[in-house]
């Protein structure tokens, strides 16, 4: 059963390496709830799947059977939808749905549309006719795979405008390339070769995650720092409104003592003229018009009163 690697030492590093990363990527998604972080793990799922067929233990924990059915009828849909997961991330981490490149869009919804598709179907197929060689069928959708994957990377190194896009791309690119070995590996097989074109593939999406992981990490820091000086603009904001409002509480108050003042001044003039016009009225001196200003000075302190309150 060639293309089956059994015992991998190497397919279980990677395989380990991915669930490290899917684990890690599920804790960060838990407290960030980045949307993008659910199309990293979509992708990571995946390509855990494919990596773990590839690494024989299918056989230890459910028997051969499973393994059998797995790698005659899941392997290249698994591997097909492993594909289309990891093009739907690349698209979503350079955000192709806000993107005014159009074509890139309509790239994105034609490949997964294909892919997705050509799943499925393949699937249908497989298991109504069980044929074993579909070899046209393998070059034709990965000959595609790679003629769409040239254009849209071009296209996306045009659009790249920051660190994390670059890390993003970068690691396409190195993808791409351990692809294109496992392509021309598979067409022509070496039995006796030390690395397998699964292997290469395998090698490829390692390096491809290193470089993920870097970039969401590059990503998540930048976020933080990002709300770390929205908080600080925050923090500083409040204090200019604390200032403001102390300098109106300053400036009420002195209104407020000058409005004491004022009430002093006038009531106590006010009241030391009545005290003094009520006891010259008790004297009896001049009887009438003394009481005349004392009824005069009263309303002039009510009126005075009044408009201080």
């Amino acid at each position: 059963m060639h293309g089956v690697t059994t015992d991998s030492i190497l397919s279980i590093l990677i395989f380990g390496a991915i669930t490290m990363a899917f684990i890690y990527h599920t804790v960060l998604y838990v407290f960030s709830k980045d949307k993008l972080i659910i199309h990293y793990l979509l992708y990571l799922f995946f390509t855990g799947i494919f990596v773990f067929h590839r690494t024989g233990l299918i056989r230890e924990f459910f028997g051969f059977k499973v393994e059998d059915y797995f790698y005659n009828y899941l392997n290249e849909p698994i591997q097909i939808i492993y594909l289309a997961m990891y093009f739907n991330f690349i698209l979503q981490s350079i955000e192709v749905y806000k993107s005014k490149n159009s074509f890139l869009y309509r790239s994105w919804i034609f490949i997964m549309t294909l892919l997705i598709g050509y799943s499925i179907v393949f699937y249908l197929l497989k298991i109504t006719f069980h044929f074993q060689t579909y070899t046209l069928a393998f070059i034709s959708i990965r000959a595609l795979i790679f003629v769409l994957t040239s254009i849209m990377l071009w296209q996306c190194y045009q659009l790249r405008h920051i660190t994390f896009q670059r890390y993003i791309l970068i690691g396409c690119t190195c993808y791409f390339i351990f692809g294109l070995i496992s392509f021309v590996s598979n067409i022509n097989v070496d039995e006796n070769a030390a690395i397998y074109p699964p292997e290469w593939l395998m090698i490829g999406s390692f390096i491809d995650i290193v470089f993920f992981s870097i970039a969401m990490s590059y990503r998540n820091k930048k976020q933080w720092e990002s709300m770390n000086l929205a908080l600080l603009n925050d923090a500083n904001e409040m204090i200019e409104m604390q200032k403001i409002v102390l300098e109106k509480q300053i400036v009420l108050e002195n209104e407020r003592n000058r409005i004491a003042a004022d009430m002093h001044d006038d009531l106590g003039s006010g009241l030391t003229k009545i005290t003094y016009l009520s006891q010259m009225a008790i004297d009896d001196y001049d009887l009438k018009e003394n009481l005349s200003k004392i009824n005069k000075t009263s309303s002039d302190l009510v009126e005075n009163m009044s408009e201080i309150i």
